[in-house]
Order: structure tokens, then sequence, then C-alpha cells
């Protein structure tokens, strides 16, 4: 699966983060300044980013955003576009003797929920805590439990990322297992719009 991400020279169109599901595919909105915007639509493997024109790019996000019910999009030029795959992966071991690893560096996380620049900089603190310790005291503890004090919070954020991904990605095709999946997507999405122990617990 993958987002083509697209940067376009417009305000935002809505006061906070939003996401739409379709069935064609996840679209995205994401507030980057007073007139910047991010947007994201999903779209199969493989796919060529040259192939969006800025015409078909609108015409898409405003048929997944149902910009016909909810009001138009604020349009603007794109600045950049680029597929992202919404790959993940986690390095146990994130380093030993004279390579550390932190960030993207120590493994990848699907951009669905957003995480990757917090564990990046959690990972920096505790790197950096234990590098101090053993170049200025020549203790080496720090480093000894940086994988293990990281990887219970990696852990957590790579589960949150991937029930986010199943949320908010359909089935890709029309069949009834698809139109069953699609069921329960909304199922789960109407339990967390209105009981407050889903929300509790998906938080």
């Amino acid at each position: 699966m993958s987002w083509l991400a697209v940067l376009v020279q417009a305000p935002p169109s809505l006061a906070a983060v939003g996401y739409a599901l379709h069935e064609r595919g996840f679209a995205g909105h994401m507030a980057r300044a007073e007139s910047v915007t991010r947007y994201y639509l999903q779209c199969p493997r493989g796919t060529v980013s040259a192939d969006w024109s800025e015409e078909r790019i609108w015409a898409e996000l405003a048929r997944r955003m149902r910009t016909t019910e909810f009001g138009p999009l604020h349009g603007g030029a794109v600045l950049e576009k680029a597929v992202v795959d919404l790959r993940s992966d986690v390095l146990e071991s994130p380093g030993a003797g004279r390579l550390w690893l932190a960030g993207d560096a120590a493994g990848l996380i699907s951009p669905s929920a957003a995480n990757g620049a917090n564990l990046a900089v959690l990972q920096a603190e505790l790197l950096a805590r234990g590098l101090h310790q053993a170049l200025t005291r020549g203790d080496e503890n720090g480093l000894s439990r940086y994988a293990a004090d990281c990887l219970p919070r990696v852990w957590r954020a790579h589960e949150f990322s991937h029930w986010m991904s199943t949320l908010l990605h359909g089935p890709a095709d029309g069949g009834a297992e698809a139109r069953y999946g699609r069921a329960l997507q909304y199922a789960r999405l109407d339990s967390l719009r209105t009981s407050r122990a889903h929300q509790d617990f998906s938080s």
C-alpha cells in the first residue's frame, strides 16, 4: 500500500487534521502553514507520481473527501508530489560497539499515525545520554540499556500505527469479502466516534 503525498500552495481547508474513507481509497488533509497544506491519496504500490496531474489530484481529492456534501477544498498550485510506501521495520538491536542508530536508521514506521519524528527524538535523547555517560565517565550502562529502554515504546508506536492503517485503509476490491471488511471498518469508526471506552483505549 502507498500514499501519493501532495504539498499544495493553499490554505488549510479544514480546522484540523482530516481523514476521509472512500471506496476508491483513503484521503488525508494535514495543515502545514497558513498558506501550505499537505494532502494524501491512497494508491497502489508502484504508482508513479508523474502520472498524477494537478487536475487529476484535485478531482480525486474532491471525490474522496466528498466536497459536494461537505464543501469545497481550497485550491492552489501543487508544489511537490511523491509516492510514499507504507512500510514498517524495527531493529531489535539498534547498535553495538562504535555504531549506534536512531530514527529511520533504527527502523521505519508507517506515516499513517505520524509517530516517526516522536520516536526519533526519543531515541536520540536516550542515545545522547548513553553516549555522554560512556564518553565522560566511562559508564556504558546507558548504551547497554539503549535497546531495552527504546523498544517497548517503539513497539507501542508501531502497534498504534498498524491499528491506524487498518482503520483507514479499506479493502481494495469490490467483492463480498471486501464489502464485509468495509462494514467492519465503518463499525470500528462508529464505535470510536461514540464510545468513550473505545476512545480511551485507542489513545
